[in-house]
């Protein structure tokens, strides 16, 4: 569904310009995936990055990370985005077999090979922002 990927490619471009009004239309694009196919599993993985990344909201986003890896257990994009959660969350035992796990993926999309590293980036940035709302 078109929705779906709109919605990471939006998420990833407002990411990169700190465009608030691009991250909102990107978390409305997901809703919209989610009501249209409520079983397509890149819907969920866009909502999940979008809670975790966005509006750090990490409960939800591990729901719908849960909800797509349920749907899609093979995608190694999603599985990347999950061990970046669990690393912000602290669970570091639970964030490197996820990273592992999209690694082994038979299903593994080109560049996906950085679960290792790129949850460091997202733990540091998610972790900052907690300082600062506490």
């Amino acid at each position: 569904m078109a929705e779906g990927g709109l919605a990471e490619a939006e998420s990833l471009a407002s990411d990169a310009t700190n465009d608030v009004k691009g991250q909102d239309r990107a978390m409305a694009d997901a809703e919209r995936a989610i009501a249209l196919a409520p079983d397509l599993a890149d819907a969920y993985g866009a909502r999940g990055r979008l809670r975790h990344v966005n509006s750090w909201n990490w409960v939800g986003a591990q729901v719908d990370f849960e909800k797509a890896l349920a749907l899609n257990p093979g995608d190694s994009g999603i599985q990347t985005h999950y061990a970046e959660l669990l690393a912000t969350v602290g669970r570091l035992p639970a964030a490197v077999a996820a990273a592992r796990k999209a690694v082994r993926s038979t299903r593994c999309r080109s560049g996906r090979h950085d679960g290792w590293g790129s949850f460091s980036t997202t733990t540091v940035k998610s972790r900052r922002h907690a300082r600062r709302s506490a």
